[in-house]
């Protein structure tokens, strides 16, 4: 029922492009999308991504929650953008090799 809802198209979109991304097919699961539960047994880096896209998406959410709009196409890619690169800063800081996150992020 809840994904009937007007207002959660964009979800639907994140989900389309999580499976061009990585190739899983998902369900519309309300615990993963919304919540980051993922019961499903999958590839590290796939799971890696699915965070990170679906975490991107809820922050674009919260900065638009007392509008009447949902977040566009350009502020969840935006905000997809910047955890790329925070996730690569967090590497350089830890001193792991960069091609660990361009193997997850440009896979």
């Amino acid at each position: 029922m809840w994904w009937l809802c007007h207002e959660t198209r964009t979800w639907i979109q994140i989900k389309n492009w999580l499976q061009e991304i990585t190739g899983y097919q998902s369900g519309l699961r309300l615990e993963t999308f919304l919540l980051g539960i993922i019961k499903d047994r999958l590839p590290k880096e796939v799971k890696y991504l699915l965070l990170h896209i679906t975490t991107a998406t809820r922050i674009a959410f919260a900065q638009v929650w007392k509008t009447p709009n949902t977040p566009n196409e350009e502020l969840i890619i935006h905000k997809i953008t910047e955890s790329a690169e925070m996730n690569m800063l967090t590497l350089r800081l830890k001193e792991k090799d960069d091609s660990e996150f361009f193997l997850i992020w440009n896979g």
